[in-house]
């Protein structure tokens, strides 16, 4: 998120502000006053000075959202979103995902699915490991919406996505939401059952929850 001079510099006048930084950079180099000084530059339009402070930065987060900022400013879209991937930005790559999602969910699968590979790898966003594996589901039966040539593969994809966000948040009325309507494309009844009480069980005024059982139910003991 790029901040604008008075919340960077707070009460102090923005060239006033800019020369104590500039004074500590020459002084004594950190990486707070050169993020800083890089967040300014790209609040004014100055996306070259604002690469030229973040390359100065040690090679962590905060540098590789800064340079997916610099990149998105100067119009470089495939370059920011690497640097959003490798920061990882989830919000950032999860726009490019939802707009790629719309005409391409095969090229937006593979991109949730290389954010997927790097949080599973930095093992310190399990909410966000969650909300991927979801995403995943739903782009698996968007494609199979799609191309019926490769549905019965799509949508043994989003069974698989949707599994692995219950399992890691059970408490999720969406996902238990998620899976139960999977089962439903499927005509699996009694799997579309067990997911919807799952579901209800954690919000028992869910109407999608509620309605979803009742659909389930009105179609018997076994799969038509």
């Amino acid at each position: 998120m790029q901040l604008g001079s008075a919340a960077i510099f707070g009460r102090a006048p923005r060239p006033l502000g800019l020369a104590i930084y500039g004074t500590l950079e020459r002084i004594a180099p950190a990486p707070y006053v050169e993020q800083m000084l890089a967040r300014d530059a790209l609040a004014n339009g100055d996306p070259d000075g604002a690469q030229a402070h973040a390359i100065r930065m040690p090679p962590d987060p905060a540098r590789n959202e800064l340079l997916a900022q610099v990149a998105a400013a100067r119009g470089q879209s495939r370059l920011a979103l690497e640097y959003y991937l490798v920061a990882p930005d989830v919000a950032a790559v999860s726009r490019y995902v939802k707009a790629m999602g719309v005409k391409d969910p095969v090229g937006a699968y593979a991109l949730e699915d290389e954010l997927l590979v790097r949080l599973e790898a930095l093992t310190t966003h399990p909410d966000a490991v969650a909300e991927a594996y979801w995403t995943l589901g739903r782009l698996a039966t968007r494609q199979g919406f799609l191309d019926p040539s490769i549905r019965a593969a799509a949508w043994k994809n989003s069974l698989t996505g949707y599994r692995k966000a219950v399992a890691l948040a059970p408490l999720s009325e969406k996902y238990w939401l998620a899976l139960g309507n999977q089962f439903v494309l499927l005509e699996d009844w009694p799997s579309a059952r067990d997911a919807f009480a799952r579901a209800l069980g954690i919000n028992p005024n869910s109407a999608d929850a509620a309605a979803g059982l009742a659909r389930a139910a009105r179609h018997g003991a076994g799969p038509s």
